[in-house]
């Protein structure tokens, strides 16, 4: 698409690349007051009030082995994921 000049914005569709690709692998929760339930499950996520809301849904759904990474201002940043 990139090389048919099909994309405008290089830089949006690498971003969201980057999303796509670390939601293959991995669930994104967002901590967040400012964006409502339904905005953050357009996005493909889940959204939490707080910070122990998340952990302790980590906690039921993945269990005593859950594995929790926290991104301060992740909109502006993504995890590399080890393969």
């Amino acid at each position: 698409m990139i090389n048919r000049g099909e994309v405008k914005d290089r830089i949006g569709a690498a971003a969201a690349l980057a999303v796509a690709l670390v939601k293959a692998r991995a669930a994104i929760w967002l901590v967040t007051t400012n964006i409502s339930a339904d905005e953050v499950a357009h996005m493909g996520s889940r959204r939490f009030e707080t910070m122990q809301a998340a952990l302790d849904t980590a906690l039921q759904v993945k269990g005593d082995m859950a594995q929790v990474t926290i991104l301060h201002e992740a909109t502006e940043i993504l995890p590399i994921l080890p393969s």
